[in-house]
């Protein structure tokens, strides 16, 4: 996973590399120690990987993610939730993973006006989440009517179209030396 993937340094700017992976990954007992023997191999600072997982994952096996998790924690890579909120989400997910990062899914903003009832949920959701020192990102933010719910709800980190679109590595090293 991570030979194929580096984490990039231009004009003193660090870029964390953020690894999606596959429930498939945690069936492997020496997983936690691959990625970690990779990430020193190839001299990348542990702190700048990001493993992101999605909650249907923990649904499908809670016990051996936390287990494969803790032991990711302790060599100290960063552990994202995604698309969190999508299928049946679980509080105890937050607990139990001990994430560093819960990404909101997309799935909230894409109505163009939410109820109210919804938003209190997402104000809900980023509260708690703060309170267990979590970072908290927005995903799918494509109008300035998303980044202004972003406001309200107190939410301060997204992505989306709105900012920009994918960017080839070419384009994107010339577009953070600006």
């Amino acid at each position: 996973i991570l030979n194929r993937s580096a984490t990039v340094f231009v004009a003193n700017v660090s870029v964390s590399e953020l690894l999606r992976l596959r429930g498939i990954h945690f069936y492997k007992s020496d997983f936690a120690t691959t990625i970690r023997d990779i990430a020193d191999k190839w001299e990348i600072n542990r702190n700048l990987i990001e493993l992101e997982v999605t909650e249907t994952m923990a649904m499908e096996n809670m016990s051996l993610l936390t287990n494969a998790l803790k032991q990711i924690k302790s060599f100290g890579f960063q552990v994202d939730i995604d698309d969190f909120g999508t299928g049946f989400s679980s509080l105890g997910i937050l607990s139990a993973m001990n994430a560093d990062t819960i990404k909101i899914d997309r799935a909230f903003f894409k109505e163009s006006s939410l109820l109210e009832r919804d938003k209190e949920v997402l104000k809900s959701i980023i509260e708690l989440a703060k309170k267990l020192n979590m970072k908290v990102v927005c995903e799918g933010i494509e109008t300035r009517e998303h980044v202004d719910l972003m406001k309200e709800i107190g939410a301060t980190v997204a992505q989306g179209f709105f900012f920009d679109r994918a960017l080839p590595l070419p384009a994107f090293l010339e577009r953070i030396k600006k």
